[in-house]
């Protein structure tokens, strides 16, 4: 009797509902991350943000050295007005075929100056949403090079964060995606923060 009975306790205490306690190293992120990247090979000029900085969209974050392309820039603009002018003599002189060559060569400086006004304008990163540096600081680096695709900022929105837990392997056959529950970090033990497992990877 007493052996049946300590199985019935048992059993009803492993049914019943209670708190499941979790204890993990956490970091918080932004749910959405912006990178900021170099857009080309290019030297770091100005830096006006470094992380733990909060941004505006729109605001300039760093630029990059634009001397080659402005010179580019310069340059293609001469030639352009040198062809303009060509073509105009070409065609009160009813040299036909001339201004046909002179009028390709004045639509491809204008092309290539096109492309250089693109570039010109990326020298100037700017944030892309209202957010938080949370990675870069190039303020004690300017001059440096860098090249097409180096990472620069990470910025993340300021309304939208994610917690990664780095549960251990006993406990995460326990979690399940939909739980919810209650996370208390040692910084705020004070204000429990609700959430929902919607990730989890092993």
């Amino acid at each position: 009797a007493l052996v049946s009975t300590a199985l019935l306790l048992g059993v009803a205490w492993a049914f019943s509902p209670g708190d499941y306690r979790v204890t993990a190293p956490a970091s918080i992120e932004g749910r959405l991350q912006r990178e900021i990247v170099a857009p080309f090979d290019s030297f770091v000029v100005e830096a006006a943000v470094h992380a733990g900085q909060r941004v505006s969209a729109g605001d300039e974050i760093a630029r990059l050295d634009d001397r080659e392309l402005k010179a580019e820039q310069r340059r293609l603009r001469a030639e352009e007005a040198e062809h303009v002018e060509a073509r105009r003599q070409a065609v009160a002189s009813l040299d036909h075929a001339q201004s046909r060559v002179l009028e390709a060569q004045i639509e491809q400086r204008r092309a290539r100056l096109a492309l250089v006004d693109q570039q010109l304008e990326r020298t100037r990163l700017r944030a892309p949403f209202d957010g938080l540096v949370i990675a870069g600081d190039w303020q004690r680096s300017l001059g440096a090079p860098v090249t097409r695709g180096d990472l620069l900022f990470e910025l993340a929105p300021l309304d939208s964060y994610r917690v990664v837990l780095q549960v251990s392997d006993r406990d995460i056959a326990e979690l399940d995606h939909g739980q919810r529950g209650l996370l208390t970090l040692s910084a705020l033990p004070e204000s429990p923060v609700r959430f929902e497992v919607t990730s989890i990877s092993t």
